[in-house]
């Protein structure tokens, strides 16, 4: 195999660790979309009656309903005052996957004044009409779409410079790929090929407080965590738990691309 395709192979493995949250997914239909956003600004403009057609039949049916969905409804913002911007999709939010009638999520950033509000509608379709399951509403203290988004505003040079530590680590790790795919002498070829795309522990830094950690040991208020083992295809990742969490950049030790080299000069010494 020529090394570029070897390099090929190597970014798009790569690419497929590296957690990235995606937001509306192929099941995800137009009318899924459109009806959840009707049902939010007819909820919005707090009229229960005319709220009542876009939920589920067992909804309504429910001890308190009307008393309940109106103090929802008025806590709430005023649909003219308010900024809606989607903020997430999700298929099949219900555990039974086997479920005929699924449900899917729709998440909402309301902005008001200085306030935020993350509305979730959750839908599902039943006789051929995408309906009101139930919904969420979380007010917070923070615009979450841009709380913890990766971005270079306000960065110091902690952040820079860890960027600049994962970039080295994968330019070393894919040169000693390099090397090693021309190295005529080498034994056991794939084995090495392995070991060196490879990074082990390392650090990581929560990107929005530009906190350091170390990815062997983590020591807490419950106690001391090791981790036995840890790994970084080409030395270095980014992840997020969710939404709404931080960036996580991780920069692994090439513990691998280090032994070729020593065995390299070993064996030319």
């Amino acid at each position: 195999m020529k090394f570029y395709n070897w390099l090929l192979l190597c970014v798009v493995v790569f690419l497929q660790a590296c957690s990235l949250e995606m937001s509306t997914g192929p099941d995800f239909s137009q009318e899924v979309d459109v009806r959840s956003s009707e049902i939010l600004d007819t909820i919005l403009e707090k009229k229960l009656d005319e709220v009542e057609p876009y939920l589920v039949p067992d909804f309504t049916k429910l001890e308190g309903f009307e008393e309940t969905f109106t103090q929802i409804m008025d806590a709430l913002p005023d649909k003219q005052n308010t900024r809606i911007k989607k903020f997430y999709t999700k298929n099949r939010v219900n555990d039974d996957k086997a479920d005929p009638f699924p449900i899917y999520l729709t998440t909402y950033e309301l902005t008001y004044g200085e306030k935020w509000m993350l509305v979730g509608i959750f839908v599902r379709e039943l006789d051929g009409n995408v309906l009101l399951q139930y919904l969420t509403v979380n007010e917070l203290d923070f615009q979450p779409s841009t709380q913890n988004e990766f971005n270079f505003s306000q960065k110091g040079f902690k952040h820079f410079a860890f960027l600049g530590l994962m970039s080295i680590v994968v330019i070393f790790i894919l040169f000693t790929l390099y090397k090693l795919i021309r190295d005529k002498e080498i034994e056991r070829k794939w084995l090495w090929f392995i070991f060196v795309m490879l990074g082990f522990w390392g650090l990581t830094m929560n990107w929005t407080t530009g906190e350091l950690s170390n990815d062997f040991i983590h020591v807490s208020n419950s106690g001391v965590r090791i981790n036995i083992i840890e790994l970084n295809l080409l030395g270095a990742g980014f992840s997020r738990s969710g939404l709404l969490q931080p960036w996580i950049m991780e920069a692994g030790f090439p513990i691998g691309a280090i032994a070729y080299w020593f065995k390299r000069r070993a064996r030319v010494g």
